[in-house]
């Protein structure tokens, strides 16, 4: 063979590497374009679409041990998987060029109220997913409402950190200095026939237990309230009340009370009742609320001697 002809080979041969060698980089608007239309092929179950994202050898996890799936092989039945109901949302997406590595804030749900919104992080090679790894949180489908601040019980938030027996120790300004008001409003409240002020200590969730010697137990705040309705119409009782001892904790709160019920006249006689009564209280968005009162008699004027 001619040596030009030898030549010529050898330089389409190693143009042909080359160009075979070359790794493809992303930049961020084409990052964007591959996330946006991988979400659309989960969206509308094109499981081959999808692939076509992800590297033939690609890792997809969700740390440190919720799922692992590695390569097509795995991928295509994991993504065949889903259905008309499975969505898939971008809110935002952000891309380090250089380093070829993306975010993303995603909700994905399902067609039921709640969905996963997390953060996902790729690592991409040659212009394809290899590597991701998500972190989810199920929460509200809608990505407003999950974001939303009001009306939310949350799990820790300044009046509950730090949780321990330093909270507890506080003596002024502490998360929990309003337990022991709202116990006292709420005996007062009782021993004054004070309805609205009663209210006032009662869950907003409508959470109530009232256990009493010899009756049904009450269950709902309702019930609490329509009892002491009746029961303030009664007239000529006292209610003294004296607290022995509390325990709080970050989100409830235990009270042991000593109480002395009286009646100037019953049958002839005057009656008196002393009883130990527990509650409970709960912390709801910052605020106690009385959730339970279990009374236990001690000592009555009408015992047998």
């Amino acid at each position: 063979m001619p040596l030009k002809r030898v030549i010529q080979l050898l330089l389409v041969t190693m143009i042909f590497c080359a160009c075979k060698n070359k790794s493809v980089a992303l930049n961020e608007k084409e990052y964007q374009s591959l996330m946006n239309d991988l979400a659309r092929a989960w969206s509308s179950q094109n499981t081959d679409l999808a692939l076509r994202y992800f590297h033939s050898d690609a890792i997809y996890m969700q740390p440190p041990n919720i799922q692992y799936f590695r390569g097509h092989a795995q991928l295509r039945p994991y993504f065949g998987e889903l259905t008309e109901k499975h969505k898939m949302k971008f809110h935002q997406l952000w891309f380090d060029e250089a380093a070829q590595i993306g975010v993303g804030e995603f909700t994905f749900s399902y067609g039921v109220e709640s969905a996963d919104t997390g953060i996902v992080v790729v690592e991409l090679e040659n212009g394809t997913i290899k590597f991701w790894r998500e972190y989810v949180q199920k929460g509200p489908a809608d990505f407003e409402e999950y974001l939303n601040t009001d009306h939310k019980e949350w799990q820790w938030h300044i009046e509950n950190y730090p949780e321990s027996d330093l909270v507890n120790s506080m003596t002024s300004g502490g998360p929990n200095t309003s337990f022991k008001p709202t116990l006292e409003k709420h005996l007062n409240a009782v021993s004054n026939r004070d309805l609205v002020s009663l209210k006032s200590t009662l869950s907003p969730k409508g959470d109530m237990s009232l256990i009493l010697p010899g009756t049904e137990m009450k269950s709902s705040t309702d019930e609490f309230i329509e009892f002491h309705m009746a029961f303030f119409k009664v007239p000529n009782w006292t209610f003294e009340t004296r607290i022995l001892e509390t325990k709080v904790g970050s989100k409830f709160g235990t009270a042991i009370v000593e109480a002395m019920y009286r009646e100037p006249d019953r049958n002839g006689k005057p009656y008196y009742n002393r009883m130990m009564v527990s509650y409970v209280l709960e912390k709801i968005n910052g605020k106690w609320y009385v959730i339970k009162d279990h009374a236990s008699s001690i000592e009555k004027s009408t015992d047998p001697e």
